[in-house]
């Protein structure tokens, strides 16, 4: 059995499990980011009409993802390695503060 797509409802795989599927139309761009010890923007400036963005953790330390209010005991932690994908307009800011200051990689599409 094939994946299957209802009017107003969305995709199903075989088992009947609903899944997400995004189309981007115009863009792709990557990014490399410096999360410090205060909340850094990620990105500085983001994708005109970002529809997603993936955010990876490319340091050997932990980074916490949130709004501009992000601190080290609420945000929510990327492990290194670990990846963050939210499907989010560029009206909406993503920070992210560090212990120390940590290279994350970013991908967004529009």
């Amino acid at each position: 059995m094939q994946d299957t797509y209802r009017p107003n409802e969305g995709y199903f795989d075989s088992a009947g499990r609903r899944f997400h599927v995004i189309l981007l139309r115009n863009a792709l761009l990557s990014q490399a980011v410096t999360v410090g010890v205060s909340a850094t923007r990620i990105p500085a400036t983001p994708l005109t009409a970002r529809r997603t963005i993936i955010i990876l953790n490319n340091s050997d330390n932990d980074i916490y993802i949130g709004n501009a209010d992000v601190t080290i005991a609420a945000g929510y932690v990327l492990r290194p390695q670990d990846t963050f994908k939210i499907d989010i307009s560029d009206e909406v800011d993503v920070y992210g503060i560090a212990g120390s200051n940590s290279e994350c990689r970013i991908l967004e599409g529009s």
